[in-house]
């Protein structure tokens, strides 16, 4: 009997030990006639939001107007996912009293967060007086995830008259010219943040502009800030910094990743030949955001073979290359280099895109097959190609084709010829 007292005793003791424990983990809980005011109480809550909710609706009832407890009441709500109650809570609080900056601030980006952007525009374009600064700045990311880019950079520019020092609307400010097409703006702007400043991701932004707009003394003078090494003193920058993925955005919609040549700090020529028939972008050269759209592997070896992938954000000019394809027999390293030599005269390329799994079966034997995409400027005559290849090809013992090329020819013997060499050896 007396040793199930003891046990009974052990037992009762622990729970008041863990209630004791449960009360010093959260303060807040205790009732808010214990603070003198409400920011003693907002200090003394709990960082978990569902332990204070009970604690915060008293609270609320002892000090009704204020903006600091709606504003932590709210955050706890949406915290725990109850987003309507959170907007709730904001709207009366803000609709029943004037000059709840704050309170409606909150609001507004809560409301960006949960992306119902028509609405938080139509309830900005009832409100009275002149919206407060902060309101005006939600407004125009509002405005600008609409799509309303004039919308958002008219906001932009009443809240830089208003404050023409204020860095953060100078960074959006410049960002949306630049969306605009407004790059000289943009520029002015930049400039303006960089000026006395420590160098830092405005001098990236900064050397984006002024490359679309061949500022080349900009570019260097932001480059030499971020103790960037770069050849010659003046001019445009044409260098080698290596190869990486170049994301474009493409006009049906969703992105493609294509490999590029870094030639300058935010610059880089496309170097893959795409397949003859489709949007060829060899050579095209764009602006790109230097911030890598991905973690960089942790193990330094890796990072080294690892293609970085950054975003493209201008386009500079168009290789204007056509492709054609090659295939056939594979007659030889020699002779494709040879192939180089010659189309290197007239400007352009080849790349062979088979391997050694690409086999041929001619007469019972299977023989190395060649498969790749020439590249040529635009202005090249289909004809003056065909004859570099037939000359190529003189004395081959198997024959290749060159099937686009053929058909851009007005001759039907050609195109028979190479029809009947796509037949013969299965091409």
């Amino acid at each position: 009997m007396q040793a199930q007292l003891r046990v009974t005793k052990r037992l009762s003791d622990r729970l008041d030990a863990i209630e004791n424990e449960l009360a010093a983990l959260s303060p807040a809980t205790t009732k808010a006639s214990e603070y003198e005011s409400p920011e003693d109480f907002i200090e003394a809550l709990s960082d978990d939001p569902g332990e204070g909710l009970d604690a915060l609706k008293g609270a609320r009832e002892r000090w009704p107007d204020s903006e600091a407890l709606a504003c932590t009441n709210a955050r706890a709500l949406w915290a725990l996912g109850v987003h309507t109650e959170a907007d709730a809570l904001l709207s009366d609080f803000v609709q029943a009293r004037e000059g709840a900056d704050e309170a409606a601030a909150l609001r507004a980006e809560l409301m960006l967060r949960a992306g119902k952007r028509a609405e938080l525009l139509e309830w900005l374009s009832g409100t009275r007086g002149e919206l407060p600064p902060r309101l005006r700045f939600m407004r125009a990311q509002a405005l600008e995830q609409s799509g309303d880019l004039d919308g958002c950079l008219a906001e932009l520019m009443t809240l830089h008259e208003q404050d023409p020092e204020a860095p953060h609307v100078r960074r959006y400010l410049s960002r949306v010219q630049r969306l605009h097409g407004e790059f000289d703006a943009a520029l002015a702007e930049l400039d303006a943040l960089v000026a006395g400043a420590e160098p830092g991701p405005d001098d990236w932004d900064r050397m984006e502009v002024a490359t679309v707009l061949d500022r080349w003394d900009v570019v260097r003078a932001s480059a030499a800030r971020l103790e960037m090494e770069v050849e010659g003193e003046q001019g445009p920058i044409e260098e080698r910094w290596g190869l990486f993925l170049l994301r474009l955005d493409l006009a049906e919609g969703g992105s493609e990743d294509v490999l590029a040549m870094r030639l300058g700090p935010v610059h880089a020529e496309v170097v893959r030949i795409d397949p003859p028939g489709e949007v060829q972008r060899f050579e095209d050269r764009h602006v790109f955001e230097a911030k890598p759209l991905e973690e960089p592997p942790e193990d330094e070896e890796a990072d080294k073979t690892h293609l970085h992938v950054y975003r493209a954000v201008h386009k500079l000019s168009d290789g204007g290359f056509v492709a054609y394809s090659l295939d056939g027999v594979d007659p030889g390293e020699a002779w494709v280099e040879a192939l180089r030599e010659g189309l290197a005269e007239m400007g352009g390329y080849f790349s062979v895109r088979s391997d050694e799994s690409y086999q041929l079966e001619v007469d019972g034997k299977h023989l190395q097959g060649l498969y790749g995409f020439i590249a040529v400027p635009g202005a090249c005559e289909p004809t003056t190609l065909h004859a570099l290849l037939t000359d190529a090809c003189e004395g081959l013992e198997h024959p290749l084709v060159w099937l686009e090329l053929g058909n851009a020819l007005d001759d039907d013997a050609e195109r028979e010829r190479q029809r009947q060499i796509v037949e013969r050896y299965g091409l």
